[in-house]
């Protein structure tokens, strides 16, 4: 099994600009105008509640490289 790195999440800024809607594919590779503020300006329990949920799914997945999610609103989040 892979080993678990721990990250901080990182506040992704100017995701609803392009006409693809939230991080689409030119917000995200060709337009320029998304940029992340890393920490998110989160508290320490969103924080642990984020990196927790991260590591359960990436041991549930197998995963072997990175696994990115997004907390979108309160109680709903989307996994990528």
């Amino acid at each position: 099994m892979a080993r678990w790195w721990r990250s901080v999440p990182a506040q992704l800024v100017n995701t609803s600009v392009g006409h693809e809607g939230f991080y689409g594919f030119d917000a995200k590779y060709v337009d320029g105008d998304v940029s992340a503020m890393i920490p998110a300006p989160l508290d320490d329990a969103a924080t642990r509640l984020i990196q927790s949920l991260a590591r359960e799914a990436f041991q549930a997945l197998q995963c072997s490289a990175g696994l990115g999610g997004f907390l979108c609103d309160p109680g709903r989040a989307g996994a990528q």
